[in-house]
Order: structure tokens, then sequence, then C-alpha cells
């Protein structure tokens, strides 16, 4: 199936709203759904997962900030010690490394779903502030390390499959022009290479042809995305107002 780019944006947005996020969350996994999605990344498969993983509800967000220790970065730790949900905290990970001026310290995270959504925000501040932002992370499928600047991003990775792992380990969100840069790690550490090169090619397809998207996921975003439209009460909306509707509808 063929889509436009502005209705991935759009029913991403009201499918995050629909599972309970506020607008603004919804906006801005309407503009990272997009940004993936333009550049022929997994975006629709990494929102589903994000979105559905906690039975299509947000989960709770109970986060403290730290000194990490040498006072070189700034931690970010839950209280219960479950991983953090990029779905509800991406944007927020990227500005806090930003409010850190002049320091500009790297903020690691021990544990983060779907780290994925971290990457068009952070290309969005390497833009917006004519810099770099990098952002790395390990897991059981392997590492992953993204290097945006104004004029694009660049992807390595371990594996393919290490981009779109469920729970990150060790996430690190930084400023690039710094010492200690992530971005250091040995090219041949991180075989799998997307240049920004490649990026823009692709990104170029999708706006003059649409996306490409699999017909069962955009389906299932499609359900999600209706719940916004039956707001009977806060529980109906959560379970879903396209909970009874056939394959027929």
């Amino acid at each position: 199936m063929i889509v436009s780019l502005n209705e991935i944006a759009a029913t991403s947005a009201k499918a995050a709203v629909g599972c309970g996020y506020g607008v603004g969350i919804g906006d801005e996994m309407g503009f990272a759904v997009r940004w993936l999605c333009r550049r022929e990344l997994p975006g629709l498969a990494v929102i589903l997962a994000a979105l559905e993983e906690h039975g299509g509800s947000p989960p709770p967000v109970d986060a403290s900030v730290s000194d990490g220790g040498t006072g070189d970065h700034r931690l970010v730790a839950s209280s219960s010690g479950g991983p953090f949900p990029a779905a509800a905290v991406a944007p927020s990970l990227i500005e806090l490394v930003l409010a850190d001026r002049p320091d500009f310290r790297p903020v690691r995270v021990a544990r983060l779903t779907h780290p994925l959504l971290l990457v068009p925000f952070a290309a969005r501040a390497a833009v917006a502030g004519g810099g770099g932002m990098v952002v790395g992370w390990s897991s059981a499928e392997g590492s992953v390390l993204v290097e945006a600047r104004d004029r694009g991003a660049r992807i390595r990775a371990a594996t393919r499959s290490a981009l779109t792992s469920p729970v990150a380990l060790d996430v690190v969100v930084a400023v690039s022009n710094r010492e200690a840069d992530p971005s250091r790690t040995p090219d041949d550490e991180l075989p799998i290479s997307v240049s920004a090169a490649d990026l823009r090619a692709a990104s170029e397809r999708s706006v003059a042809g649409g996306c490409s998207v699999d017909d069962a996921h955009w389906e299932r975003l499609r359900r999600l995305a209706w719940r916004t439209y039956v707001p009977v009460s806060d529980e109906s909306r959560l379970r879903g107002a396209g909970a009874g509707l056939t394959d027929n509808d």
C-alpha cells in the first residue's frame, strides 16, 4: 500500500491519542513516524510496538535526573527499575541535553523501549541548532549509533534488527562536538552503515511517490486511531472504539 507522508503523520498522531497519550505527544509521534517512514526506516513497526506494548494505554513515567557519578553526564533513572517508554519521553530526553547549556552534558538512560523513536528528534535538534547530535544504544540485537547533523544523518549498526530493538540498554544522547563524543566507536564494530546520502535519496523517493507501508501494519494503526472518534468515556477510549468493528467495516 502507498500512503502519503501527511496521512502517516496524522494517523500516527491520532493513534497515540487513541491510546491515551496527550495531544502534544501525539503530534510529536506523528512527526517522528513521518520522519522515519520518509527515509524508508521502519517507523510504522516501531510506533505500533510502542503503542500496543502496554495494552494500548500509556505506561506511567516516574523519572529522576541526577549527575552520573562523576558529573560528566546526566543520568535518567526510573524509580520502578523498568525501562522508559520512548513514545512518552523521547522529545524530553533531547531537550534535557540542550537545556544543560553551556556544558551540554550527555544524558544516559539505563533502559529505554523502542529507541529508534529518539532519532527524528535528534535530527530535528541538529537542524535547528546548526550543529550535531549523537544517539547511541546497545541491545541484545547489537549496538546502534546515529550521528545527526544539520545536513543529514548517518546510521551505523551491528545488525539491522538492532534498529527495531524493543529494549535498549545504556542509551546515550549527546551533542556531538564534545570530547566524550560516543560517535568514536570504530567503524569495524558497526559494519552496517546507512549514509546521509542514502537517507536523502530515500526521502526524495518518498516525497515523489509516497511511502510503501505494510497493509497489516497500516490497518492496526488505523484501528488505534479510530479510538479517538468515540470517546464515550475514558475507559471506553482506552479499550478502543474500534474493538467491535469487523474486518469488513
